[in-house]
């Protein structure tokens, strides 16, 4: 109806009328369905006399627009703007500015904004949210200036809308739809009411424990910028950030991590689709917008099962309190999920905020610039603007952590994209890590940052202390866990070390790498029908994933699909020809040719396939190191079944049992369960 309406006044702008006395007495509906605009009498010629107070009846004025009500020049934005306000009353069931008087409710347009229509409603698109609001902009050159651009957005609306419409959160019952239509001009539309589909949460029992260990799961989709220009997506982003690191906090909740949820950025996947991707329960959808210093949130939390509403909410708040709107957000939500939140767990992780806002806004731009460019275009440009705004920030509060692990993060990045051969930049993270501890010892993602600097070093005992102290404060932060994983790993403590890594994957699903390092260990545990498994996820993720090529070809020979190996390590010799080289050799070997194998590599490996028995137990005695255990692997490794009853291989198994079971002993533990 909102779309026939608009076509109407775009018939009339043509013809350079301007109707300026839209409303729901003025909008028939026929028996068709259709909708038409009547009494023109209001009317005028664009340009021509100006509508007086003293010319408008008083049920005209709460769809008055700022410049009707203070006597200014009209023209075909001031349709568009009480087009808004009846599409406002058709979607929440109440007028955007209310009064008792004619000059209270224009006191109200001209100074008040509307209350959010998704704290009113719930159901409501984001996208139709901000139809409605950029109608109702009180400045006329910020409103659509055509109604042929109101109508393209809502016809998209329409189109990619995939959310049922639900019920406004003050109803107290259910009415049918109905449509009220009269032959006569003057008749009121309606918005047709959508029938109760689920169950209303306001007033509801406690959930059972059932129902509550359900609901213990949360994806926090990126954010929507409402505002104006469209300029604020690294501080949505940001918000984004901000309340899932707040959630994750909680050890009572699942809460999936940024880089997957981001994957969500502008999706036409329904509520349910992405849900049952990330595999969780409840999903929060928001909006933002900002308007100087001045921000309104709106967030709404859906439960997956049926894409009914637990909760909803709007805020208003100064730029200069956004901290605190962030912690009440998310402990909202939290008290929503029903999760039992004490004062130790909301208040213990709470990061130092920086001393004013441009050094958080640089911090967000400079992780904005890090993970939403350098990291998919691994450009220096990409590398170095990240790198200022991050040292913009320490700029102003020199003593913000967040901005030094933002630089920790930055350097580890290019440390992994040298090939592990930049001793600067492995130097430089370990350096920004440390100050970000030292500032900020409460901080998860400085404690990960030192942890996995430690690692790079071999360090473990810091490193584990370090881990420790991240995964305490924050249990559910996907990087602390992912560097859980590898720190097991170099210690051969293969079975812990998948552990964590799924526990990565349940935090952030769409951790492309982390489904090759688990499936590699899990080959190193002789589990290749699990390893086959997550080399599958990973591909369904992305098919074309270098790490996916060089696992699948190892577990290709160790299950003897030759050919199939043959073409896996065809795929990645195109994208990487020196990491081929070892698999090139074990697939020569498992074929029996011999020569040709031996030419290109002299590893364990390679003997073991040839049935070298003699090389391959000398070969892994001089492999073995103070540290890292190979008990596991002896044990399990497939190319070493014959090998099990040679009494110098059993010898050897058991002096890496002595070492598993010592590092699993000191280094085992992490406080996860």
């Amino acid at each position: 109806m909102a779309m026939q309406i608009a076509q109407g006044l775009a018939k009339a702008h043509s013809k350079d009328i301007v109707h300026r006395d839209i409303k729901p007495a003025n909008v028939m509906v026929t028996t068709d369905n259709v909708a038409k605009i009547v009494d023109f009498g209001l009317a005028k010629l664009t340009g021509r006399t100006q509508l007086t107070l003293e010319g408008t009846t008083l049920g005209t004025a709460p769809y008055m627009s700022p410049e009707q009500a203070r006597g200014a020049t009209m023209d075909r934005r001031t349709d568009i703007w009480a087009l808004g306000v009846v599409l406002y009353e058709m979607i929440t069931g109440q007028l955007p500015f209310k009064g008792e008087s004619a000059q209270t409710v224009m006191y109200a347009i001209l100074s008040n904004e509307p209350e959010a229509i998704t704290g009113l409603r719930t159901g409501v698109p984001i996208e139709l949210e901000r139809i409605v609001n950029k109608c109702l902009a009180k400045d006329p050159a910020e409103r659509y200036q055509h109604a042929d651009e109101l109508i393209v957005d809502l016809r998209r609306c329409k189109k990619e809308s995939t959310a049922a419409i639900g019920v406004t959160r003050t109803l107290v019952s259910a009415q049918p739809a109905r449509k009220r239509v009269s032959a006569l001009a003057g008749v009121v539309l309606v918005c047709a009411l959508v029938a109760l589909a689920g169950y209303f949460f306001i007033g509801r029992e406690p959930a059972s424990k059932d129902e509550k260990k359900t609901f213990a799961s949360i994806a926090v989709l990126p954010f929507t910028d409402m505002s104006t220009q469209k300029d604020q997506e690294y501080f949505c982003d940001g918000m984004t950030e901000e309340i899932l690191t707040r959630l994750s906090r909680l050890r009572e909740l699942k809460v999936i991590a940024r880089t997957s949820v981001m994957r969500y950025k502008a999706t036409d996947k329904s509520i349910k689709e992405i849900g049952e991707e990330l595999g969780v329960a409840t999903i929060l959808e928001g909006s933002i917008r900002r308007e100087g210093d001045n921000i309104r949130v709106t967030a709404q939390l859906i439960k997956v099962e049926d894409e009914s509403h637990l909760w909803a909410e709007n805020y208003k708040k100064k730029l200069a309190s956004i901290f605190d709107l962030q912690d009440e957000v998310s402990q909202a939500i939290a008290q929503s999920l029903q999760v039992t939140l004490t004062p130790t767990k909301i208040s213990a992780p709470a990061s130092t905020p920086p001393k004013n806002t441009a050094t958080y806004e640089y911090y967000l731009r400079g992780r904005y610039q890090l993970y939403g460019k350098f990291l998919r275009s691994r450009r220096e440009s990409d590398f170095q603007s990240a790198l200022n705004l991050f040292h913009k920030a320490i700029e102003i509060d020199s003593n913000y952590a967040l901005a030094y692990a933002g630089l920790a993060q930055a350097f580890h990045s290019q440390w992994v994209f040298s090939g592990f051969r930049s001793q600067e930049a492995r130097d430089l993270k370990f350096k920004n890590a440390s100050m970000a501890v030292k500032l900020d010892p409460a901080l998860a993602e400085a404690q990960d940052m030192m942890a996995s600097a430690y690692l790079t070093k071999l360090d473990f005992e810091h490193a584990h202390r370090t881990l420790k102290t991240a995964l305490k404060l924050n249990p559910n932060l996907a990087d602390a866990n992912y560097t859980a994983g590898h720190f097991m790993q170099n210690l051969g403590l293969y079975d812990q070390s998948v552990k964590y890594f799924y526990r990565t994957i349940a935090l952030d699903p769409f951790a492309l790498h982390v489904y090759g390092f688990s499936a590699s260990f899990l080959m190193n545990l002789g589990k290749l029908e699990e390893a086959a498994t997550q080399i599958k996820r990973g591909l369904e993720i992305e098919p074309e994933f270098l790490n996916y090529y060089l696992f699948g070809a190892e577990l290709a020979i160790l299950t003897k699909k030759y050919d199939q190996a043959d073409t896996l390590i065809a795929k990645a010799e195109k994208i990487a020809p020196n990491l081929v080289v070892p698999l090139k050799a074990m697939l020569l070997a498992a074929r029996g040719e011999k020569e040709k194998a031996l030419a290109l590599s002299q590893e364990h490996e390679v003997y073991a396939l040839l049935g070298m028995k003699d090389e391959t137990i000398q070969s892994l005695k001089n492999r073995g190191d103070e540290k890292r255990s190979l008990y596991l692997y002896l044990l399990h490794y497939p190319i070493f079944a014959d090998l099990r009853d040679d009494p110098r291989f059993m010898a050897l198994v058991e002096k890496e049992k002595k070492k598993y079971e010592e590092n699993l002993r000191q280094y085992g533990d992490l406080g996860v369960e």
